[in-house]
This record gives structure tokens, C-alpha cells and sequence, in this order.
């Protein structure tokens, strides 16, 4: 297709009370099997856990003086308060059986700092869009398989620093069509424009993957389609594992058509490339 080089790489039950969640001794005994819990809940169900866990923590911070350090994304602080969603973002503050919880969620342990250094987590940094001054975006992001079989990303799993707004909406970047031209499927933030004015600083899309889960052999990356505003889309891209850099190269600007191509990273050796992976079932 006509990303040439660019696409192809070598490559639980909780109630609400003042001061406990139901269970958390359980936590402690096995959470290996809550987070397998946790993981199996549709996304509705998630997110209503993750405000109850918030609250609970929220009540805890109110009842001392100390307050929890500010996000950071490359040693500067975040300008959105939520660029990371609610699992990360609690860690700091969490109780050790809350902590326990989120850390066995998303298969080891998660901070506030967490830079991709576990062996499931992938991150995507975005350095250029195909133009615009202000906002970058993608249609969606998918993990596939080694039999190049599409697997579902839990939300959970799903975290972004570096923006300056975005996160209220991260979700749709793993569930819209990559092939929509709808805007309001696909993903959009404001990004954090360089001090020379010249494009915007870097931000990272991090999936940090349950290990409870069968971990992705490939990732495709479906660009920002609407058709007025390509210029919005992803450009470049690297793709990281802890400190090694799998791949970087160009993303496919999209075309305000049906008719468009992802890019491809291949994460591991067994993956077996199908001429599907470029059409979205």
C-alpha cells in the first residue's frame, strides 16, 4: 500500500462504604484471581469500579495533609490532570490492598512513573502529525495474535501522558472502526506545543498488558480519517518495550475514505503475516 517501508516492519464485588471495599483481605490472598475478575468485566462495569476505587482513595487523601506528587511526562508535569487513566493514576495514593489490586490488573506492577519497563507493556510515542498545529489522533489501535487473530484490549489496560487533553475519550481507540470516517469514532487530543512553535512535544499511547492475558505478537495502527482534517493523523510513530524501540516509521495518512491502510508491528517472531492484517474485518 502506499505507506511503503513505513507500514511494513521487520520487525469483584465492591460496596460502597466510608472506609473499606468489601473483600480486600482477598486482595492479599489472591490477586491473581481478581485481576483475572476484574479483567473479564465488560468496560461499563470497569469504569464504575475504578470511580468506586477513586472515591475510597479521595476520602483517604481528604483525611490527611499529604498530597500526592503531580503527574509527570517526561519530567514535566502533565496539563491534563487525567493524562493517565484511573489505574495509574491511583497508584501513588492507593491503600496496599487497593494497590495490590490494580498492580496484579495490569500483570505486575504500575506506578505513577511506569515507563513501559514490564515485559507485557507497549508504548507508542507520537512525535508529528501529517500537519495540524494543535490536535493528533488515530481511529484505532489493534493487538493481534500470532495467528494475526484480532484480541481484545481491556480498558483498564489503556493509558496516555503527554497531552493536554484526550484521556476523557481514550477509549476510542480501541473501540471505533479503523476504517470510519466519523469523527466521532476516533481519538483526538490537544497535544503541548514546543517552545520554538515548531510542531508539538512528543506523547506517549501505553498498553500495559495483563499477563493473565495471551500477550500480542502484532499491534496495527489505523490513522485519524476524517476527511476535512487528515492533517490531525499520526505521522511519526515509535513503538517501544521497555527500553528497546521495536519499530518507528511513518503512519498511513488517512484518505476521508473507507479505503485506507494501517501500519504493521510486528511485536514478536512467531507472528504470521496474512494479507488480511491490512483490511479490518
Amino acid at each position: 500500500g502506499g505507506g511503503g517501508g513505513g507500514v511494513m516492519s521487520g520487525i469483584c464485588s465492591y460496596k460502597g462504604g466510608s472506609a473499606r471495599i468489601e473483600g480486600s483481605a482477598k486482595a492479599h490472598a489472591a490477586p491473581g484471581e481478581l485481576a483475572e475478575r476484574v479483567g473479564r468485566l465488560d468496560r461499563r462495569k470497569q469504569k464504575v469500579l475504578l470511580r468506586m476505587l477513586e472515591s475510597l482513595e479521595d476520602e483517604g487523601r481528604s483525611a490527611s495533609p499529604s498530597q500526592p506528587e503531580p503527574l509527570t511526562s517526561g519530567g514535566k508535569v502533565c496539563s491534563d490532570s487525567h493524562c493517565m487513566v484511573a489505574p495509574a493514576k491511583l497508584m501513588s495514593s492507593a491503600s496496599p490492598s487497593t494497590k495490590s489490586l490494580l498492580s496484579a490488573s495490569h500483570g505486575g506492577d504500575v506506578g505513577e512513573e511506569d515507563h513501559g519497563n514490564s515485559s507485557c507493556s507497549v508504548r507508542l510515542r507520537v512525535t508529528s502529525n501529517w500537519g495540524d498545529t494543535r490536535q493528533c489522533g488515530l481511529s484505532l489501535i489493534e493487538a493481534l495474535d500470532d495467528a494475526a487473530e484480532v484480541l481484545r484490549i481491556p480498558p483498564a489496560a489503556l493509558s496516555v501522558r503527554g497531552t493536554q487533553s484526550g484521556s476523557t475519550t481514550l477509549l476510542r481507540v480501541i473501540e471505533g472502526p479503523g476504517n470510519s470516517t466519523n469523527e466521532k469514532l476516533m481519538w483526538l487530543a490537544t497535544t503541548v506545543p514546543r517552545p520554538d512553535s515548531h510542531g508539538f512535544q512528543p506523547f506517549e499511547i501505553l498498553l500495559n498488558w495483563p499477563r493473565t492475558l495471551t500477550t500480542p505478537a502484532a499491534i496495527r495502527i489505523w490513522n485519524f480519517n476524517n476527511g476535512a482534517e487528515l492533517g490531525k493523523g499520526a505521522r511519526d510513530v515509535e513503538v517501544w518495550r521497555g527500553d528497546q524501540k521495536l519499530w518507528h516509521g511513518e503512519v498511513p495518512k488517512g484518505t476521508g475514505s473507507g479505503d485506507v491502510f494501517p501500519a504493521l508491528v510486528t511485536l514478536g517472531i512467531n507472528f504470521k503475516m496474512q494479507p488480511s492484517v491490512f483490511v479490518q474485518a
